[in-house]
């Protein structure tokens, strides 16, 4: 499901807006002395929102000023190019691959962000992750950009998001109001731990202390979204998290 009607825009909700930006302040605390800090957004299992929280936090940074590059680093399953309505879907995975050596960044309808899609789903995502072109285009990035957000694959179902831990200055967890397990975000940053990865936050997100959990209950329902359980990791946990939300 896209999610490019849940986007920041001028309308959105002021509490939203408020929240989002919240989150950038205090994102922009933890590295302040970065020349341009790289994070990686993720979560435990599927369904958090990750995806779309990596998207508004890019568009929050980029409303500010800043330059701001977004990649989609979920390969497996990938969002954002539906997200933005990106035009050119040959991306991230061909790059790294070798199938293409340019490497295509396309400018959004938001100023100052810039996306680069996931491409096409790879046979090894994790390897593609781990190689010499993408701490390659970390380091150019780096040159070129005042912040860039990685959008991982959840942590618990397959290990892409570790593969680059020594080139992430930090890990912005989602967690999802009504959704999300604690023992799965136990296990989550016990898998972060064990590798020295530096976990920075949280985002709580779809919070609603009212409706949220009648809703979210609900509206995961009417979904099914088994496209990780190929990998295996992610068969365990059953229906439990059937939703289209990531």
């Amino acid at each position: 499901m896209a999610n490019s009607n849940k986007i920041l825009t001028d309308d959105t909700l002021f509490g939203i807006k408020e929240a989002y930006n919240m989150a950038r302040t205090n994102i922009m605390y933890l590295n302040n002395d970065a020349k341009c800090p790289v994070y990686g957004i993720t979560s435990a299992v599927p369904h958090e929102g990750k995806s779309l929280t990596a998207a508004n936090i890019a568009i929050s940074f980029a409303k500010m000023g800043k330059k701001v590059l977004l990649v989609d680093c979920d390969m497996r399953l990938a969002v954002q190019s539906a997200t933005f309505a990106a035009k050119v879907k040959a991306g991230l995975s061909e790059y790294l691959a070798g199938i293409r050596n340019d490497l295509v960044v396309q400018k959004t309808k938001h100023d100052n962000l810039f996306l680069i899609t996931a491409g096409k789903v790879p046979p090894n995502p994790s390897e593609l992750l781990n190689n010499q072109r993408m701490k390659e285009l970390i380091a150019h990035a780096r040159e070129e950009y005042d912040y860039v957000f990685l959008d991982f694959p959840p942590i618990i179902v397959v290990s892409d998001a570790t593969a680059l831990v020594e080139e992430i200055d930090g890990y912005i967890m989602v967690v999802r109001a009504g959704i999300s397990d604690a023992r799965f975000i136990s296990d989550a940053l016990n898998t972060m731990n064990k590798i020295n990865a530096k976990v920075v936050g949280f985002v709580f997100n779809c919070a609603n202390p009212k409706s949220a959990g009648r809703a979210y209950k609900k509206e995961y329902k009417k979904y099914k979204y088994g496209s990780y359980s190929k990998y295996g990791s992610y068969a365990f946990y059953g229906d439990k998290y059937d939703a289209a939300t990531r």
